[in-house]
Protein backbone atom coordinates (compact mmCIF):
# COMPACT_ATOMS: atom_id res chain seq x y z
CA UNK A 1 0.00 0.00 0.00
CA UNK A 2 1.32 3.46 -0.69
CA UNK A 3 0.19 4.80 2.88
CA UNK A 4 2.82 1.73 4.16
CA UNK A 5 5.12 2.70 1.66
CA UNK A 6 5.53 7.00 2.45
CA UNK A 7 5.42 5.92 6.10
CA UNK A 8 1.79 7.65 6.75
CA UNK A 9 -0.45 6.18 9.55
CA UNK A 10 -4.15 4.82 8.46
CA UNK A 11 -6.71 6.40 10.39
CA UNK A 12 -8.91 3.63 9.18
CA UNK A 13 -10.55 2.36 5.95
CA UNK A 14 -13.95 2.50 4.20
CA UNK A 15 -15.01 0.09 1.54
CA UNK A 16 -17.61 1.16 -0.77
CA UNK A 17 -19.13 -0.33 -4.19
CA UNK A 18 -19.52 -3.83 -2.18
CA UNK A 19 -22.00 -6.64 -3.32
CA UNK A 20 -25.54 -5.61 -1.97
CA UNK A 21 -26.29 -8.22 0.32
CA UNK A 22 -22.50 -9.16 1.43
CA UNK A 23 -21.44 -6.18 3.74
CA UNK A 24 -21.07 -8.60 6.94
CA UNK A 25 -19.47 -10.98 4.98
CA UNK A 26 -17.28 -8.31 3.34
CA UNK A 27 -16.52 -7.00 6.58
CA UNK A 28 -15.37 -9.92 8.47
CA UNK A 29 -13.20 -11.22 5.73
CA UNK A 30 -11.26 -7.57 5.60
CA UNK A 31 -11.04 -7.86 9.31
CA UNK A 32 -9.30 -10.59 9.67
CA UNK A 33 -7.08 -9.74 6.37
CA UNK A 34 -5.99 -6.44 8.02
CA UNK A 35 -5.55 -8.16 11.44
CA UNK A 36 -2.98 -10.81 9.77
CA UNK A 37 -1.25 -8.34 7.43
CA UNK A 38 -1.08 -5.73 11.00
CA UNK A 39 -2.61 -2.22 9.76
CA UNK A 40 -3.50 -1.01 12.75
CA UNK A 41 -5.96 0.42 11.19
CA UNK A 42 -10.03 -0.03 11.86
CA UNK A 43 -12.43 -1.14 9.60
CA UNK A 44 -14.91 1.95 9.94
CA UNK A 45 -17.30 0.81 7.25
CA UNK A 46 -18.41 -1.07 4.18
CA UNK A 47 -20.88 0.54 2.35
CA UNK A 48 -23.08 -1.04 -0.61
CA UNK A 49 -23.47 -0.39 -4.35
CA UNK A 50 -25.83 2.46 -4.86
CA UNK A 51 -27.35 2.22 -8.09
CA UNK A 52 -26.94 5.44 -10.39
CA UNK A 53 -24.67 7.16 -7.69
CA UNK A 54 -21.76 7.88 -9.54
CA UNK A 55 -23.55 8.76 -13.17
CA UNK A 56 -23.34 12.24 -14.54
CA UNK A 57 -25.81 14.78 -14.11
CA UNK A 58 -26.13 17.61 -17.08
CA UNK A 59 -24.31 19.45 -15.29
CA UNK A 60 -21.60 17.74 -14.94
CA UNK A 61 -21.19 17.18 -18.63
CA UNK A 62 -21.41 20.81 -19.07
CA UNK A 63 -18.37 20.60 -16.47
CA UNK A 64 -16.60 17.45 -18.56
CA UNK A 65 -17.58 19.66 -21.75
CA UNK A 66 -16.68 22.96 -20.72
CA UNK A 67 -19.58 23.96 -22.49
CA UNK A 68 -23.68 24.85 -21.40
CA UNK A 69 -27.06 23.07 -22.01
CA UNK A 70 -29.22 24.57 -25.06
CA UNK A 71 -32.42 23.30 -24.20
CA UNK A 72 -34.02 22.10 -20.90
CA UNK A 73 -31.57 23.99 -18.09
CA UNK A 74 -34.67 23.02 -15.59
CA UNK A 75 -32.95 19.73 -15.59
CA UNK A 76 -29.59 20.57 -15.08
CA UNK A 77 -29.34 17.74 -12.32
CA UNK A 78 -30.84 14.71 -14.47
CA UNK A 79 -28.95 11.83 -14.57
CA UNK A 80 -29.13 9.41 -17.29
CA UNK A 81 -29.35 5.45 -16.54
CA UNK A 82 -27.34 5.26 -20.60
CA UNK A 83 -26.31 6.61 -23.09
CA UNK A 84 -27.06 5.56 -26.56
CA UNK A 85 -25.36 6.70 -29.79
CA UNK A 86 -28.35 6.98 -32.31
CA UNK A 87 -27.05 6.28 -36.48
CA UNK A 88 -30.09 4.91 -37.92
CA UNK A 89 -32.56 5.81 -39.81
CA UNK A 90 -35.83 7.96 -38.47
CA UNK A 91 -38.16 6.05 -39.09
CA UNK A 92 -36.12 3.07 -36.75
CA UNK A 93 -35.51 5.53 -34.72
CA UNK A 94 -38.65 6.88 -34.09
CA UNK A 95 -39.95 2.54 -33.79
CA UNK A 96 -37.20 1.90 -31.08
CA UNK A 97 -38.79 4.33 -29.24
CA UNK A 98 -42.24 3.65 -29.36
CA UNK A 99 -41.29 -0.53 -29.18
CA UNK A 100 -39.02 -0.33 -25.88
CA UNK A 101 -41.28 2.48 -23.99
CA UNK A 102 -40.10 2.10 -20.32
CA UNK A 103 -37.17 0.66 -21.16
CA UNK A 104 -35.75 4.11 -22.57
CA UNK A 105 -37.14 6.47 -20.65
CA UNK A 106 -34.34 7.29 -18.92
CA UNK A 107 -31.80 7.36 -22.08
CA UNK A 108 -29.58 10.12 -22.91
CA UNK A 109 -29.52 9.85 -26.85
CA UNK A 110 -26.21 10.86 -28.87
CA UNK A 111 -26.37 11.63 -32.51
CA UNK A 112 -24.33 14.30 -34.54
CA UNK A 113 -25.48 17.60 -34.82
CA UNK A 114 -26.91 17.42 -38.24
CA UNK A 115 -29.33 15.19 -38.05
CA UNK A 116 -31.82 17.64 -37.73
CA UNK A 117 -34.64 14.66 -38.25
CA UNK A 118 -33.53 12.55 -34.66
CA UNK A 119 -33.72 15.70 -33.18
CA UNK A 120 -37.53 16.62 -34.13
CA UNK A 121 -38.34 13.15 -34.00
CA UNK A 122 -37.26 12.87 -30.22
CA UNK A 123 -38.41 15.87 -29.54
CA UNK A 124 -42.16 15.26 -30.96
CA UNK A 125 -42.19 11.85 -28.93
CA UNK A 126 -41.18 13.64 -25.57
CA UNK A 127 -44.19 16.38 -25.85
CA UNK A 128 -46.39 13.19 -26.88
CA UNK A 129 -45.33 11.64 -23.59
CA UNK A 130 -45.63 15.08 -21.68
CA UNK A 131 -49.32 15.51 -23.26
CA UNK A 132 -50.41 12.44 -21.72
CA UNK A 133 -52.18 11.47 -24.86
CA UNK A 134 -49.85 8.55 -25.70
CA UNK A 135 -51.06 6.84 -22.33
CA UNK A 136 -47.09 6.36 -21.73
CA UNK A 137 -44.47 7.81 -18.52
CA UNK A 138 -42.41 10.90 -19.54
CA UNK A 139 -39.15 10.49 -21.30
CA UNK A 140 -37.06 11.99 -18.51
CA UNK A 141 -33.83 10.98 -20.48
CA UNK A 142 -31.51 13.67 -22.71
CA UNK A 143 -30.08 14.73 -25.51
CA UNK A 144 -26.30 15.84 -26.92
CA UNK A 145 -25.77 16.53 -30.42
CA UNK A 146 -21.66 16.43 -31.32
CA UNK A 147 -19.71 17.19 -34.01
CA UNK A 148 -16.66 18.86 -34.69
CA UNK A 149 -16.67 22.80 -35.16
CA UNK A 150 -18.21 24.11 -37.81
CA UNK A 151 -20.44 21.36 -38.13
CA UNK A 152 -21.82 21.12 -34.81
CA UNK A 153 -25.03 23.56 -34.94
CA UNK A 154 -28.23 22.13 -35.43
CA UNK A 155 -30.16 24.07 -38.39
CA UNK A 156 -31.97 26.96 -37.63
CA UNK A 157 -34.89 25.88 -37.89
CA UNK A 158 -34.05 23.29 -34.83
CA UNK A 159 -33.17 26.02 -32.95
CA UNK A 160 -36.17 27.08 -31.27
CA UNK A 161 -37.40 23.73 -30.31
CA UNK A 162 -33.95 22.69 -29.09
CA UNK A 163 -34.47 26.16 -26.83
CA UNK A 164 -38.13 24.80 -25.48
CA UNK A 165 -37.30 21.73 -25.06
CA UNK A 166 -38.65 19.60 -21.85
CA UNK A 167 -35.35 17.28 -21.66
CA UNK A 168 -31.74 18.64 -21.22
CA UNK A 169 -29.91 18.84 -24.50
CA UNK A 170 -26.34 19.20 -24.77
CA UNK A 171 -24.26 20.41 -27.95
CA UNK A 172 -20.61 18.92 -27.79
CA UNK A 173 -18.00 20.59 -29.92
CA UNK A 174 -16.22 17.27 -30.31
CA UNK A 175 -16.71 14.18 -32.62
CA UNK A 176 -19.24 11.65 -31.32
CA UNK A 177 -16.32 8.73 -30.34
CA UNK A 178 -14.62 11.60 -28.75
CA UNK A 179 -18.16 12.11 -26.69
CA UNK A 180 -18.72 8.52 -26.01
CA UNK A 181 -15.11 7.50 -24.92
CA UNK A 182 -15.07 10.74 -22.40
CA UNK A 183 -18.59 10.12 -20.69
CA UNK A 184 -17.39 6.03 -20.42
CA UNK A 185 -14.20 7.58 -18.55
CA UNK A 186 -15.55 10.24 -16.28
CA UNK A 187 -16.30 10.52 -12.79
CA UNK A 188 -18.69 12.94 -11.43
CA UNK A 189 -16.86 14.75 -7.87
CA UNK A 190 -20.02 15.82 -5.54
CA UNK A 191 -21.00 19.12 -6.18
CA UNK A 192 -22.79 21.82 -3.46
CA UNK A 193 -24.73 22.58 -6.52
CA UNK A 194 -25.85 19.25 -7.09
CA UNK A 195 -28.18 18.95 -3.35
CA UNK A 196 -30.55 15.72 -5.15
CA UNK A 197 -26.58 13.64 -5.21
CA UNK A 198 -25.45 15.25 -2.14
CA UNK A 199 -28.53 14.00 0.15
CA UNK A 200 -28.31 11.03 -2.12
CA UNK A 201 -24.89 9.83 -1.01
CA UNK A 202 -25.48 10.91 2.39
CA UNK A 203 -28.13 8.38 2.58
CA UNK A 204 -26.25 5.79 1.05
CA UNK A 205 -23.50 5.95 3.20
CA UNK A 206 -23.96 7.18 6.55
CA UNK A 207 -25.57 4.10 7.59
CA UNK A 208 -23.00 1.84 6.90
CA UNK A 209 -20.15 3.54 8.56
CA UNK A 210 -19.00 3.82 12.54
CA UNK A 211 -18.23 7.66 13.13
CA UNK A 212 -18.12 7.29 16.29
CA UNK A 213 -14.75 5.09 15.88
CA UNK A 214 -13.39 7.16 13.28
CA UNK A 215 -13.54 10.01 15.59
CA UNK A 216 -11.57 7.52 18.61
CA UNK A 217 -14.82 7.59 20.74
CA UNK A 218 -15.95 4.64 22.28
CA UNK A 219 -17.03 1.78 19.66
CA UNK A 220 -21.19 0.71 19.84
CA UNK A 221 -22.60 -1.93 18.29
CA UNK A 222 -24.93 0.52 16.21
CA UNK A 223 -22.96 2.26 13.61
CA UNK A 224 -23.47 6.28 13.94
CA UNK A 225 -24.95 7.87 11.18
CA UNK A 226 -21.95 9.94 9.56
CA UNK A 227 -24.82 12.64 8.37
CA UNK A 228 -28.72 13.44 9.24
CA UNK A 229 -30.73 13.65 6.40
CA UNK A 230 -33.77 15.99 7.05
CA UNK A 231 -37.07 16.20 4.94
Amino acid sequence: MACLVEGVDLAGVIVNKVRIGEEEKTRTYLEKAMNKFKWNAPLLGCVPYGDNLDQPSAMDLETLFETKLIGGFQHRLRRFDRYELVTTSLRRFMEKLAKEGDDILNTCFVTHASRNDIILGLLSHVSRLDSGLSGGKRFEGGLILTGSPPFNQPADFCSDYIHHANIPILNVPQSTSNTMDAIKSYTPKLSAADDVRTTRVIEQYSPHIDVARMLGLPATDARSPLLTVEG
